[in-house]
């Protein structure tokens, strides 16, 4: 149990596992198994690492580190502040998304043992869109500068 957060080593391995297994599997059936297995420890080494970072970071601490190390890629049109809110904000959402999706998808077991229809994608897909409208509306109110092309694209 981590003490911190409330929530068992295993629940949190649990939405890791098929991607483990099937790069684990690829790698092993292309390398051989010990190939397979070293594959599959650094992924989640590096996996676990990600979501202890973002557990115990703020998002402005995130961007503050962020900032400099995108800034080499200046050169090349990149706004480093720009990509760092990107990235802040993907690591940020992420947990976010698996959440909302996880949510839905323990409703629809309680209802029925059939296979996830399309149209319950379909509506998981419409209300992360919402969620990233919300988000976008928060951050123009904040001042973030976003292009002139973005101000002309409709509302969702």
């Amino acid at each position: 149990m981590i003490e911190a957060v409330g929530v068992g080593f295993g629940s949190l391995l649990r939405p890791l596992l098929p991607l483990l297994v099937v790069v684990g599997g690829v790698q092993a059936a292309s390398a051989g198994w010990n190939a397979g297995a070293v594959v599959t420890m650094r992924l989640l080494a590096m996996l676990l690492l990600a979501d202890l970072v973002s557990m115990t970071t703020t998002m402005s601490a995130l961007m503050e580190v962020l900032a400099p190390v995108l800034h080499l890629l200046r050169p090349l049109g990149v706004n480093p502040r720009k990509m760092a809110l990107a990235v802040a904000l993907v690591l940020r959402f992420v947990p976010v998304v698996m959440t909302r999706w996880r949510a839905r998808e323990e409703a629809w077991k309680a209802r029925t043992h059939r296979r996830i229809p399309l149209r319950l994608v379909a509506a998981f897909v419409a209300d992360i869109l919402q969620l990233a409208d919300r988000v976008a509306e928060a951050l123009d109110a904040r001042g973030f500068d976003r292009s002139a092309a973005d101000r002309r694209l409709p509302p969702l």
